[in-house]
């Protein structure tokens, strides 16, 4: 299905794992790029230097969309195709 336009807020699951452990790193998103970034935004998957590599971590919340039903996500991986996301919308909040 397609998220409609104007939606205030989304759910989603997400998961992500990177091939190369490291810190800083995974996978967050929010309602605007100064939002998104390591450890900020509504919704982050960190990928800390501390467990295997390719190992998933995960995460679930309510993401808040901007004005036009958007989101932002930021993506830090190790390295060029080393990080492998996966995100599931359960609920979309209509304004």
């Amino acid at each position: 299905g397609i998220i409609p336009k104007g939606a205030s807020a989304i759910r989603v699951y997400m998961q992500a794992r990177d091939s190369a452990n490291a810190n800083d790193k995974g996978v967050w998103l929010g309602r605007s790029d100064a939002e998104v970034g390591a450890y900020h935004g509504d919704v982050g998957v960190p990928i800390e230097g501390t467990g295997a590599n390719d190992k998933y971590g995960a995460s679930a919340g309510w993401i808040r969309c901007d004005a036009n039903g958007d989101c932002w996500l930021d993506v830090r991986a190790s390295g060029t195709n080393t990080m492998d996301v996966i995100m599931d919308v359960h609920a979309v909040m209509l304004r």
